[in-house]
């Protein structure tokens, strides 16, 4: 009698720490899709490190934030192309050397001895 006492314990402690555990995975994924979405728009921040931490997170935690992750417009392409091996899209990586270009340029222009007088 005593030992199904504590195996009934055991297995809602369990319970419990596996809600906790799953809550805060959900709320690591969702800080990395925000990471994620802002890489988008800053070159410097990696944007598919991020949704693939999310994609770890969401898959451990919630199958319906996962589907959503894999299924999203937006999203779901930069982690399709890793599960299959085919990095970033040629345009994306153009795109990307444009913009570090430009960016360094600009940069270089502001340090430049002509324009600090």
């Amino acid at each position: 009698m005593r030992a199904e006492h504590t195996d009934c314990s055991m297995r809602q402690n369990k319970t419990r720490a596996g809600k906790w555990l799953r809550a805060l995975l959900t709320i690591v994924g969702t800080v990395f899709v925000s990471l994620g979405i802002v890489g988008i728009f800053i070159p410097i921040l990696p944007t598919t490190p991020f949704l693939l931490l999310a994609a770890a997170c969401y898959a451990k935690s919630s199958q319906r934030f996962y589907h959503w992750l894999l299924s999203n417009r937006w999203f779901g392409a930069y982690i399709g192309n890793y599960r299959q091996k085919r990095g970033d899209a040629a345009k994306d990586k153009d795109s990307d050397c444009g913009i570090v270009m430009v960016d360094h340029r600009g940069f270089g222009c502001i340090r430049s001895p002509v324009f600090n007088g």
